[in-house]
Parts: structure tokens; sequence; C-alpha cells
């Protein structure tokens, strides 16, 4: 299946603990940039919106089930926001209440890469090292820069 390079979906959780809200972010993996950089690498679980994909809701849940490993909970979901990136590409997110619904990261699927690039030499690792709740306020100075107002959006309803 191919995927539309221009729009992508996903699944921002949040719940309430201790009066702060969180939300579960997922961090990027890879060779190269993300193993170096340490910070703003946490972003979204989300993803390609598949050309055969009945909904971007659909693609949303499953791109949350690659990335943590774990089904995306049994909640009610609401469209939070589709968002333009600087570089051309809208991501639709969709959020949901996970308070008090045990979510965790079970582990990203395995992707494949040619690394270092034009060297025919492939690699395999996962697509998402890590995923957890972070604090919203701490979401915000560890999140991709690009998706940090996003969780804005998702701020401001509170």
């Amino acid at each position: 299946m191919s995927r539309n390079s221009t729009h992508s979906s996903g699944i921002l959780l949040y719940r309430f603990r201790a009066g702060s809200l969180e939300v579960f972010l997922g961090r990027a993996n890879g060779p190269h940039f993300w193993k170096r950089n340490s910070s703003r690498t946490w972003g979204i679980p989300k993803g390609g919106v598949e050309d055969s994909d009945v909904s971007l809701f659909a693609s949303a849940k499953r791109e949350f089930e690659e990335e943590t490993g774990t089904l995306a909970p049994d909640i009610v979901y609401d469209k939070l926001v589709d968002f333009e990136t600087n570089y051309g590409k809208t991501i639709t997110v969709f959020v949901g209440d996970a308070t008090g619904v045990d979510v965790s990261y079970g582990g990203s699927v395995v992707v494949e890469k040619e690394w270092p690039i034009g060297s025919g030499k492939f690699i395999s690792y996962r697509e998402v090292s890590d995923a957890r709740w972070i604090p919203l306020k701490e979401a915000l100075n560890v999140v991709m820069y690009g998706q940090r107002p996003i969780l804005g959006v998702l701020s401001d309803r509170f």
C-alpha cells in the first residue's frame, strides 16, 4: 500500500492525574538524528494515511497501535484539529480522555532503512523507542517543535 506523504493522522490521549493534565507521547527512534538529539524527539503517535483507509480515524488507530504496540483504548474520541505544518503536511489529530484507562508502551513496529543512505546496507530498528504519559508542562518542552501548537490547542480546552 502506498502512503499519502502529505497527510498524517494520529491519536493524542490525555488524562488527569493528581490535578495535572498529562499526554501520551512517543519518542521517535532511528539511526541518525534521533539517537544524537535527546530533546524535542517526542511526538503524537501518528503516521501517513494509507490510500485504502476508509477514514482518517481508522488510520489514526492503526498508527497508534504500530507506534505504541498497544490498541487505542475503547473511549470516546473527537477531532481536535487539522494542523498544517510548515513543510506542507496536514496532521489530523483525534483526542480522547484516557483518565482511568491503562495505556502503556508495548513496543513499536520494527522498520528497515538503508543506512548510511546509498550504502546498500540495511538496518532494522523500532520506529518509536518509548511511549509514556508526560505532564503537559513538561511535554511542551520535549515535543517536536512542529507539534507544540497541537498541544497548545489541547491545553486551550482546559
